[in-house]
This record gives structure tokens, C-alpha cells and sequence, in this order.
């Protein structure tokens, strides 16, 4: 980010803009998606398919509309659904609560310099899971590392958050824990 910030609410505003946009665009295409997509028979399917991973958010809205599928079946996603997905995906990555990424305006804007302990949280959390769960994950990581610890304060880092900005900056930090996906491709 380029330019002066002049304080924590305008940060918090540009931070919350992009996730908000993307979440009011995001959830009914998936729903839209869904309902065009499809369950079949694993054993009966004769193109390859990649599995992809789901979020808690994705996971909730798939059994929301098919329910608890039979063991042997699963659903076949509509494009309209895929580009959901990405849609979820991407902005569960912008909402990563670490430097110049929309989450880390956000986290900022809620807890000012103390924000680097999140970064630091963020960083920790996100190599265990390239450790531990999916280690494809370490390229993201590496340009976190990187680029991720710096934050530039405000011209006015005094001025707190209304009740409103804090409120929404926790609904779109839960927001982005129910969507964040660690392994988002099964191969």
C-alpha cells in the first residue's frame, strides 16, 4: 500500500472492503452452484476427477443442501459451484491476518501494533500446517515470511475502532476461519 493512511478507521475500512465484496458475491454462487451440481457413485464415474478440499463454510452449505451422502458417493461440482469454491479460496488467502493483506489491515486496525503477535501466530500456525498437513503450502509461507511482519502505522494510531468496524472485523476474522482451507486439492 502506497500513501498515508490518515487512521485506523479508514485502514480498517479499505481492509474490510474487498472480503465483504467478495463474501456478498461469494456465498450465492455457491449456493446457486450447489443446487446445479450433482451426486453421483464414485464407482460409476468414468471421467478422473480431482477432489477438492472444503472448508468448514463449504463443508456446512454442502450437507445443508444434499445432506449426508452414502459412503460411495459424492457430489460432482457445477462450474457455478467451482468458481465458488475459488471464490472462498481466494478470499480466505486475502483475509490471512498478516501484513499488507486485507486481513492484516484488519487485525491491525483492531489491535494496532500488537497485531504483530498475530502475525507471528499466522506464520507459526500456517507452517505447522506445511509440516504437518500439506506442505504445499511453504511458498505462501516463504512470501509471508518475507514480506508479512511490517505493517506502517496510521498518521493516527490513537483514534480507536467504533463498536461497529469491531464487531464486523471479528465477523469477517470468524469468516475467514470457517473458510480457510488447508488442503485445498486432494491428488
Amino acid at each position: 500500500m502506497r500513501g498515508f493512511i490518515p487512521n485506523r478507521k479508514a485502514l480498517f475500512d479499505i481492509g474490510i472492503a474487498g472480503p465483504l465484496a467478495g463474501l456478498m458475491l461469494t456465498l450465492p454462487i455457491i449456493i446457486i452452484g450447489l443446487n446445479l451440481s450433482r451426486v453421483v457413485v464414485l464407482s460409476e464415474l468414468k471421467e478422473p476427477v480431482i477432489p477438492l478440499g472444503s472448508s468448514i463454510l463449504f463443508s456446512l452449505m454442502e450437507k445443508i443442501i444434499f445432506g449426508n451422502l452414502p459412503e460411495g458417493q459424492d457430489i460432482i461440482l457445477h462450474p457455478v459451484a467451482y468458481a465458488g469454491w475459488v471464490g472462498l479460496f481466494v478470499t480466505a488467502l486475502n483475509l490471512l491476518p498478516t501484513g499488507q493483506l486485507d486481513g492484516g489491515h484488519i487485525i491491525y486496525s483492531l489491535i494496532g501494533k500488537k497485531s504483530k503477535i498475530v502475525y507471528y501466530i499466522t506464520l507459526g500456525s500456517l507452517g505447522l500446517i506445511c509440516i504437518f498437513i500439506n506442505p504445499s503450502w511453504i511458498l505462501l509461507w516463504c512470501l509471508l515470511l518475507l514480506f508479512g511482519f511490517h505493517h506502517p502505522p496510521t498518521l493516527d494510531d490513537t483514534t480507536p475502532l467504533d463498536k461497529k468496524r469491531k464487531f464486523l472485523g471479528f465477523f469477517i476474522l470468524t469468516f475467514f476461519l470457517l473458510s480457510f482451507t488447508p488442503v485445498p486439492f486432494q491428488l
